[in-house]
């Protein structure tokens, strides 16, 4: 017979979940994932890779001046530079805030107000272009001056901007990962399976931003090819890259570059020396089993998960780093099956290494390639 502690445990269980509040507007859809694909696991990142421990919280992702030096976003709101070009084993000054500066700026919060910068890039006058997950698309001048670009679409403000790529001309291209949620809800996201991820064009010198392409899942990482030609965009929870035609007779179409992919797409960064697009995913996708392909056609049981604090999903899983051609094939993995790098988002080429960065931890990886 059950025991009478147990016998309360579980009718507080069952009134918690019956009780329990959805997240506003959670409305579970239906998904068939790609294939789990195949793939021979390997341990290269932290058997070959250096981690470089410094003054991070958070450096989810990387960027290099035309002298060399790294910058980095922080949980914080701080955008971090090295102390010297092509040497980041020091602790980083701090170049800006993209938000107000507090002591407890760091904590969810405070997001809104502290911001949190994700994805940055240069453009060709030298200012740093960041896409804040809460305050919008940013420019960050030599000085450390910022200017809000954009941080609003047809009266709304933008819930949660993740990464932003630039083109020669200075206009530039960024994902809002969902319409609905923001940064530190990215589990409801996830649970949702919703297509409210967009990706967006903004012209600095008429000021006019342009839906590009709606209906993703998760939208994340974006990178331009060599010519302009075309962007990728990756779905994160799509498991996919779409490839956007920007120029030609295709101008505005999109189709898949690369299906079933080995994790969770997030930023992807082109190595023009290599002639490779890096994707970081901080968790590997592939046969036999996947728990987000088994609840993606259980949208009731994901209702059930989605009444329960998100902390109880952190779990460490292992992570990979793609290679892709230019094609969309891949080519190389460099993988994590200790979860250390779990939270890992990018790796960015440059001089003989790969930076990886990472959306949780207080570290940087340096890892040698040369093809």
């Amino acid at each position: 017979m059950i025991g009478r502690a147990a016998f309360v445990a579980l009718l507080a269980a069952v009134a918690y979940f019956v009780l329990a509040p959805l997240p506003e507007g959670f409305d579970p859809q239906t998904y068939n994932p790609p294939p789990l694909p195949v793939i021979e696991t390997n341990n290269l990142l932290l058997e070959r890779g250096e981690v470089i421990r410094a003054n991070f919280h958070g450096p989810e992702s990387i960027a290099f001046d035309a002298e060399g030096y790294m910058y980095t976003g922080q949980k914080d709101g701080r955008i971090l530079r090295s102390q010297r070009p092509d040497d980041y084993t020091s602790n980083f000054t701090t170049f800006a805030r993209t938000g107000r500066a507090d002591a407890a700026c760091g904590q969810p919060a405070l997001g809104p107000v502290c911001g949190r910068p994700l994805g940055m890039r240069f453009d060709s006058g030298g200012n740093l272009i960041v896409a804040d997950a809460f305050l919008g698309v940013l420019s960050v001048d030599p000085a450390g001056k910022v200017t809000v670009l954009v941080d609003e679409f047809d009266g709304k403000r933008f819930r949660f901007i993740d990464d932003v790529a630039v083109t020669s001309e200075g206009v530039l291209y960024f994902t809002d990962a969902s319409s609905k949620y923001n940064v530190d809800q990215v589990m409801t996201i996830v649970l949702e399976y919703g297509p409210s991820g967009r990706l967006f064009k903004y012209d600095p010198s008429t000021k006019e931003t342009t839906l590009v392409l709606d209906g993703l899942l998760l939208s994340n990482g974006v990178a331009l090819s060599p010519d302009e030609e075309f962007l990728l965009v990756c779905e994160s929870i799509g498991f996919r890259i779409r490839k956007v035609y920007l120029k030609g007779p295709r101008a505005g179409q999109a189709e898949i570059w690369a299906d079933s992919v080995p994790g969770t797409p997030d930023n992807v960064r082109y190595d023009a020396e290599h002639r490779l697009y890096w994707v970081g995913a901080g968790g590997t996708r592939r046969a036999p089993f996947n728990m987000i392909d088994f609840l993606a056609s259980r949208p009731w049981l994901r209702t059930v998960l989605a009444k329960l604090p998100s902390s109880l999903f952190a779990r460490p899983t292992p992570s990979i780093i793609i290679a892709y051609d230019e094609n969309g094939n891949i080519v190389h993995t460099i993988q994590d099956q200790s979860g250390l790098t779990w939270t890992l988002t990018e790796a960015s080429y440059r001089n003989g290494f790969l930076y990886v960065g990472d959306y949780a931890k207080d570290f940087i990886i340096k890892y040698p390639f040369n093809g």
